[in-house]
């Protein structure tokens, strides 16, 4: 019964022998196994979160308890920033990369266990979402808004406002319709090279610049302005 005894006392002597050398990591001789640290083990094989949003240094907190590691980290410069959370089945790498993507931070491992933010700029915290912006050139089709459109009595040419090598006012019809202009007078106070005077109650004279206006074109076509009379006093609503 002695001998007996003696072979349990081995027996839990060899027990307490792989635990210790579980606990240092260290490789068991003729087994071609390597018994890691519990912390090492729970990085490998993840496991699964259900950390809901908010603040991201509250939920990189409750994700490092839950994970069962320690996090050093200064929380004052991730005031004002949040996360999603972390739903489903992570490894703590993959953890840490979904927590951090776009934050500027990045985390290193300081010993067993025990990890660290380090990184985080101003840039990253201002960083804004690809933003994809289409636009076409000014056709010489109707107005839009307040957008001029192409210049064809001018010179002819159909230039742009730009293009035109000289002094013009465009007034949309949007601009008329705003500002409720009702006459040719009225649109013509609007510009400003141009000056109203008006004598009496249907006679109107305008000036550019100093120098009379004399001939007009409505719709393409010329039309003398003779005694101050007539075109002023044309309505607008067309």
């Amino acid at each position: 019964m002695a001998k007996i005894h003696r072979q349990q006392s081995g027996t839990r002597s060899f027990t307490q022998l792989i635990l210790a050398v579980a606990l240092q990591g260290v490789p068991l001789a003729g087994t071609g196994l390597t018994l890691l640290p519990l912390p090492t083990l729970a990085a490998a094989e993840g496991r699964d979160y259900r950390i809901p949003a908010g603040p991201l240094n509250a939920v990189l907190a409750r994700f490092a308890a839950t994970a069962g590691v320690q996090l050093v980290f200064d929380p004052a410069p991730l005031a004002g920033r949040s996360s999603p959370g972390l739903q489903g089945r992570y490894t703590l790498d993959q953890g840490f990369e979904h927590l951090l993507r776009g934050s500027g931070y990045r985390w290193s491992e300081r010993g067993a266990g025990i990890y660290a933010l380090e990184g985080g700029s101003a840039e990253a915290a201002l960083a804004m979402p690809e933003t994809t912006i289409q636009a076409s050139a000014a056709g010489g089709g109707a107005d839009v808004g307040y957008r001029r459109p192409v210049s064809t009595s001018t010179t002819r040419l159909g230039l742009s406002e730009r293009q035109t090598p000289q002094a013009i006012t465009i007034l949309t019809r949007d601009q008329v319709e705003d500002f409720r202009l009702q006459s040719i007078k009225e649109a013509l106070r609007a510009a400003p090279s141009v000056t109203v005077e008006q004598t009496e109650t249907d006679r109107t004279q305008f000036t550019s610049r100093g120098f009379d206006i004399d001939s007009f074109q409505y719709d393409g076509m010329g039309m003398p302005f003779v005694s101050t009379t007539l075109v002023g006093d044309q309505d607008l609503a067309e």
